[in-house]
């Protein structure tokens, strides 16, 4: 039976608290918060899947349909990663069940079961193909892109986070697949965010419209008007594109309300509740259309 819109799939399992690199700004307490909320606040709404569950072998082979295979063997098999507190073969089995919960999502859009899914741990959107990166290990963002592509589809990548979506536009460079990412270019990882080096501070586009790879840099210290600014011209992209799925990563370390934490060490961030509301209210619109 399909669900209504109003519906929602989360992917989640117990598995995911065992992603402990030692630093605060990943704790993985805050997936479990998020799908405990979601679940109080809608109910029999949210149905709530375990990515634990999926065939490791499948898992494992997704994965390598867009990691180099030396990369996640030794992700996999040897618990090596350049994000891991030393080494750790259960980091790197979660690592992958993190991967699975995308590819869960996937599936169940695809299967007509649900409009909307999230993958509190998903959207590791530094990854690359050969190697880790901030704090993200396999990139299940360009895999589910390029899934939905195989299958027909005109998807669609948008990331708004303190961090741009490099990893995701390095991966899907040569493909159809527009990815657009709002952030503030003087912080990791600036080496894809602007080719302006003089204007990593300020507010200016940075496109490459030959690889359908599209960029809002924000000033520093940028506020909901900076956000609403990027969102008009991410808006104009969609609008061109007309994609039928959206691929969402949002990031919470602009929210004005982590300015204490480790992450807003940057001298970024002053978006407000009514900011993030007023962006998924928006961004949700699109999807309906």
């Amino acid at each position: 039976m399909k669900q209504s819109t109003d519906d929602i799939v989360v992917t989640y399992t117990d598995q995911y608290l065992d992603w402990q690199l030692q630093n605060g700004a990943t704790d993985p307490r805050r997936a479990q918060i998020a799908v405990d909320m979601l679940v109080n606040e809608m109910g029999e709404k949210a149905s709530v899947l375990d990515p634990s569950a999926v065939d490791s072998a499948s898992v494992r082979r997704a994965i390598e349909s867009v990691h180099d295979h030396d990369f996640v063997s030794a992700v996999i098999d040897r618990g090596e990663s350049s994000e891991f507190p030393g080494t750790s073969v259960e980091l790197g089995l979660t690592a992958a069940t993190m991967f699975a919960g995308t590819i869960l999502a996937v599936e169940e859009v695809l299967a007509g079961r649900t409009r909307i899914a999230f993958n509190p741990q998903g959207a590791k959107h530094h990854a690359r193909v050969d190697r880790a990166s901030g704090f993200c290990v396999f990139n299940d963002m360009a895999w589910a892109a390029q899934e939905f592509v195989k299958h027909g589809h005109r998807p669609l990548y948008l990331d708004w986070d303190v961090h741009a979506g490099d990893g995701v536009q390095a991966m899907l460079w040569d493909s159809p697949v527009p990815t657009l990412s709002i952030h503030q270019g003087r912080l990791y990882p600036s080496d894809w965010t602007t080719k302006d080096r003089d204007r990593l501070g300020e507010r200016h586009e940075f496109h490459t419209e030959s690889h359908a790879a599209y960029n809002w840099n924000v000033e520093l210290d940028a506020g909901d008007n900076a956000l609403e600014w990027a969102m008009d011209g991410a808006e104009a992209v969609i609008r061109e594109y007309q994609p039928d799925i959206l691929l969402l990563a949002i990031g919470a370390d602009g929210h004005e309300g982590t300015h204490e934490s480790e992450l807003m060490d940057t001298g970024f961030g002053s978006y407000t509740y009514a900011g993030f509301d007023a962006f998924a209210r928006r961004v949700r619109g699109w999807a309906d259309e």
